[in-house]
C-alpha cells in the first residue's frame, strides 16, 4: 500500500492518493516454493543420514531422527514383531491386533508424549481400534488433523499414555507404513505439540517418502543379520571340539607314572 499527496496548480494541496497491489497470490507462491524447497532439502538430509549402517535399530533410530523436529516434534519407529523374526505376515489384515516392536523414538525437547510412546525394544500389542494398527492392516497413512479427546485412546497404548498426550498438548497425528518390496514392515509414527500447524496433505506424500526409502534400509538390514547370524552358526559349530576336561583327562598323567615307576623297577632288578 502507498500514499501520495495530491496538490493544485499552485502547490495548494488537494488531498490523498492511496494505492493498493494485491500480493496474496505472490505471497502464496514464494511460500509454497519455499515449502518445497524445505521439503527437498529434508529427503536429501534423509538419503545421506538413513541407511548408513547394517543395523536394524540403528537405521530406525536415524529416521527418527531425521523427522524430528523438521517434520514432527515426536517421532517413534514401530516395527511388526513377525518381521523381525522374519516370519511372513502374508496379506494385509482388516481386523485383528498387532504386535509391534519398537525401535526408536525421538522428541524435539522435553515432553509427556516421549515417555506415553512405546521405549525402544519394547514389545506391545495394538488392538484393532487403534490407528497404527489401521496403518499396517491397510498399508495406506492414517491422517488425523487436529487430535480430539477420542482419537487419543486410538493413538495411545493405554488410557494412562492417552492422559500423557494429552498433557502434553498433542493436536495432530500421522502415521504412514514402513513398506519395502511390496510387505510391510511397521509404521512411522508422527505427534505434534509444539508446532502449532497440524499435519496436511503435503505432510503426509513427504512422511511416505521418507518411510518408503527407510523401510528399504531396513529390510536389507534385517536380512543381512539374519544371513550373518546364520552364518557364525555355522562357524562355530564346525570348530573343532575343545579338549574334553575332567576325572578321565586328569588320571592319565598318574597312569603315566605308574608305567614309569614300573620300567625303573624292572631293570634295577636285572
Amino acid at each position: 500500500m502507498s500514499f501520495y499527496r495530491l496538490e493544485g496548480g499552485e502547490g495548494r494541496v488537494l488531498g490523498v492518493a492511496a494505492s493498493v497491489i494485491d500480493v496474496t497470490e505472490r505471497h502464496r507462491a514464494d511460500a509454497e516454493a519455499d515449502r518445497s524447497r524445505r521439503r527437498l532439502a529434508l529427503i536429501a538430509d534423509a538419503s545421506a543420514r538413513v541407511g548408513t549402517t547394517l543395523e536394524v535399530e540403528r537405521t530406525a533410530d536415524e529416521l527418527a531422527s531425521v523427522v524430528v523436529p523438521a517434520l514432527a516434534d515426536v517421532a517413534a519407529v514401530d516395527v511388526l514383531d513377525s518381521v523381525l523374526s522374519l516370519r511372513r505376515p502374508g496379506a494385509p489384515e482388516e481386523e485383528g491386533p498387532a504386535l509391534f516392536r519398537a525401535l526408536a523414538v525421538k522428541a524435539s525437547g522435553p515432553t509427556e508424549a516421549l515417555p506415553a510412546a512405546d521405549p525402544p525394544g519394547s514389545v506391545a500389542m495394538y488392538g484393532a481400534d487403534r490407528l497404527v494398527t489401521r496403518c499396517v492392516h491397510t498399508g495406506l497413512p492414517v491422517l488425523v488433523e487436529r487430535v480430539g479427546p477420542g482419537d487419543l485412546s486410538r493413538i495411545a497404548r493405554s488410557p494412562e499414555a492417552a492422559e500423557m498426550l494429552a498433557r502434553a498438548g498433542v493436536h495432530s497425528y500421522l502415521a504412514v507404513p514402513l513398506i519395502a518390496r511390496g510387505e510391510v514392515l511397521g509404521a512411522l509414527d508422527l505427534k505434534r505439540d509444539r508446532n502449532a500447524l497440524p499435519f496436511d496433505g503435503d505432510d503426509v506424500l513427504l512422511a511416505t517418502e521418507l518411510a518408503a526409502r527407510a523401510a528399504v534400509s531396513i529390510d536389507n538390514a534385517r536380512w543381512y543379520q539374519s544371513v550373518r547370524n546364520s552364518a557364525v552358526t555355522l562357524q562355530r559349530s564346525l570348530l573343532p571340539g575343545r579338549r574334553p576336561r575332567g576325572r578321565a583327562w586328569r588320571s592319565r598323567p598318574a597312569t603315566s607314572r605308574r608305567r614309569r615307576r614300573a620300567r625303573s623297577a624292572g631293570t634295577g632288578t636285572t
